[in-house]
């Protein structure tokens, strides 16, 4: 004969009918009227804030004009690079160094057009714009 397991309903009990009992969660931790660093929640603090997220935004600001800067420069010495060596360089390669051409005159260089494909510095940059002017 089989037997067959009913499983009872938990039995529950009732705390909030106590008078005393509390919750943990609704317990305000100690030390609540100051932050980690000692700051008092009001005005100052939020002056204190403020000033401290402004002198952020200033040196964020100040980094972003740097990094334009230092990318302009990148892409200006690049230009000039691919412009002056049409005939072979280390992205595209020295076949057409090796071979020569004897259709320009003797210490003369003709400027190429750059490919945006050749620039390997500038296109790095998480930054880099094709679309942009320069």
């Amino acid at each position: 004969m089989a037997r067959t397991l009913v499983a009872s309903p938990p039995q529950h009990r009732n705390y909030t009918s106590s008078p005393k009992a509390t919750m943990a969660e609704n317990v305000p931790p100690p030390n609540t009227a100051a932050g980690t660093n000692g700051d008092v929640p009001g005005q100052p603090f939020y002056d204190k804030a403020r000033a401290h997220l402004k002198d952020l935004l200033n040196k964020k600001r100040l980094l972003e004009r740097s990094l334009a800067q230092q990318e302009e420069s990148i892409y200006k010495k690049e230009t000039d690079y691919l412009e002056e060596t049409p005939s072979g360089n280390i992205i595209t390669g020295f076949e057409a160094y090796t071979k020569g051409s004897g259709s320009s005159a003797p210490g003369q260089r003709r400027r190429a057009a750059v490919q945006e494909s050749n620039r390997v510095f500038s296109r790095s940059s998480i930054s880099y714009n094709v679309n942009a002017v320069r």
